[in-house]
């Protein structure tokens, strides 16, 4: 048998559904203050547009001639 009573099960998970309630609106209000400090130190936001160099022309050929999956050997 259990020894926590029906309302003391009803108890418990109203207190912890609560917390987690309260949790959720802090992460939210953290995530909106993420950008609004951001941008009050002069950022714009956003990933920017050129990360990695474009790949050589060469690089590019090399990956098309590669022979598909298929063909390789496989082991057991």
């Amino acid at each position: 048998m259990s020894q926590f009573t029906r309302w003391e099960l009803q108890a418990l998970y109203g207190m912890l559904s609560v917390l987690a309630e309260y949790q959720r609106e802090l992460i939210i209000a953290n995530t909106n203050d993420g950008p609004a400090a951001a941008q009050a130190r002069g950022g714009v936001g956003g990933r920017t547009t050129a990360r990695w160099p474009k790949p050589s022309r060469i690089a590019l050929t090399a990956h098309k001639t590669q022979r598909p999956h298929q063909d390789r050997p496989r082991f057991a």
